[in-house]
């Protein structure tokens, strides 16, 4: 036996029942996004420099209003960005090493 909270899927029609799951998606997808950055600021370098190697690529919190994209290495930037040494703030050191930032390569802005 169906749960009550799925029976009115029975009442319509087969080609309406993947637009009734939709908004349940939608809700979903957007629970997501609105997930808190980590805060560099709150972890120590380490901590960071461990999350940004366990991810590849992340989006930190490096002060108020302020973020950073970090990534391990080139296969994280478009083709036309290379990479840069990433140093923020951290809780326990004011410039902190923990990975790289994806930039424009100088000659591509000559185009």
């Amino acid at each position: 036996m169906r749960p009550a909270a799925l029976s009115f899927l029975r009442r319509r029609p087969a080609a309406l029942r993947p637009l009734a799951v939709l908004p349940a998606l939608l809700l979903g997808i957007s629970a997501a996004a609105a997930q808190p950055l980590p805060n560099a600021l709150a972890m120590s370098c380490e901590a960071a420099r461990a999350l940004v190697r366990q991810s590849g690529v992340v989006v930190l919190a490096t002060g108020p209003d302020l973020y950073e994209r970090i990534v391990t290495g080139q296969r994280f930037c478009m083709m036309q960005q290379t990479t840069a040494p990433a140093w923020i703030p951290t809780q326990d050191q004011k410039q902190c090493l923990v990975g790289r930032r994806c930039q424009e390569r100088w000659y591509w802005k000559l185009r």
